[in-house]
């Protein structure tokens, strides 16, 4: 597991950022299967200190980690399909949405004081393309 190979960072310095509830949830077992203690962010923040911290990006505004992982930014989840089923119903509504999806992970991946490291099942995110093109 990644976070195993940083065993020079307090696990308290190390943030994962997904986009919905379940997928924390599903993160915080998975890191308690391999007997890493999760935090989770919840809307004040940190409940606890002993731990890798695990929140949705709606909780990461404000804070800063030495080490982020922001997973899940895959096609569908960020932006929502929801979001992208909108493009020709409501086109205001989805642009708004589409920057709103857009300015949270901006703020994810900025919270990274000296490593970010970005993951996805699938297809990347759109909002990823720039990112991916370039490193073929």
């Amino acid at each position: 597991m990644l976070i195993d190979s940083w065993d020079d960072i307090p696990h308290e310095q190390i943030a994962i950022c997904v986009p919905t509830n379940q997928m924390a949830s599903e993160t915080a077992t998975t890191l308690a299967e391999h007997g890493i203690r999760a935090v989770e962010i919840g809307p004040d923040g940190p409940r606890g200190d002993d731990g890798v911290h695990i929140g949705t990006m709606f909780r990461f505004k404000g804070l800063e980690y030495q080490r982020m992982i922001v997973a899940g930014v895959s096609d569908g989840l960020i932006p929502r399909d929801d979001v992208n089923r909108r493009r020709t119903t409501d086109p205001v509504r989805h642009r708004r949405e589409v920057q709103q999806a857009r300015s949270l992970l901006f703020v994810a991946t900025t919270r990274a004081r000296d490593s970010l490291d970005i993951f996805w099942h699938g297809t990347p995110s759109p909002f990823l393309a720039p990112l991916v093109t370039a490193g073929r």
